[in-house]
């Protein structure tokens, strides 16, 4: 995938299953993203439940610094990496 990664304008001439798997990958990150948006409407930052309310409280406490990495693309991104951590080890 890192070549992929390296020189996305020619993902489409490159042959394999890199197109299932990128679209796999951008299905996985917009239901992560929809998980975080549904947190989002009922966070209470006094009681967190999870990782993403968390994440979500340290975002409100963090808004006002331009330089902050705690975003909602970086949330989906932890989200991706948690979620196929727990999938590498099987076949």
């Amino acid at each position: 995938m890192s070549l992929y990664n390296f020189l996305p304008a020619f993902r489409a001439y490159l042959p394999g299953e890199h197109k299932r798997i990128l679209k796999i990958n951008e299905e996985l990150k917009d239901f992560i993203l929809e998980r975080v948006k549904e947190h989002q409407k009922v966070l209470d930052p006094n009681n967190p439940q999870d990782y993403i309310d968390y994440y979500l409280s340290k975002m409100q406490q963090e808004k006002d610094n331009a330089q902050t990495e705690f975003d909602l693309e970086n949330v989906k991104m932890t989200g991706v990496d948690l979620f196929s951590a727990g999938t590498e080890n099987k076949q």
